[in-house]
């Protein structure tokens, strides 16, 4: 999907209104990969930091399940 046709913050402020409360954070679009990055690696880190330094970090993995019969 091209990232013009991403909906605008705006977009989605007014459509969920109701459901915001203070404190939620709203992201949208998608994150972008630094070159060399294998994105289907087995785990993945994430850092997001906003103007003032404060940083939001999570750190996940995954492991094959055996498979079904």
């Amino acid at each position: 999907m091209p990232g013009s046709a991403l909906l605008p913050p705006s977009y989605w402020l007014k459509e969920l209104r109701e459901r915001l409360v203070p404190g939620t954070v709203l992201l949208s679009g998608m994150i972008r990969m630094i070159p060399g990055v294998d994105q289907f690696a087995d785990a993945w880190r994430v850092e997001i930091t906003d103007p003032r330094g404060l940083a939001s970090r999570i750190v996940y993995g995954e492991e094959l399940a055996p498979a079904w019969d």
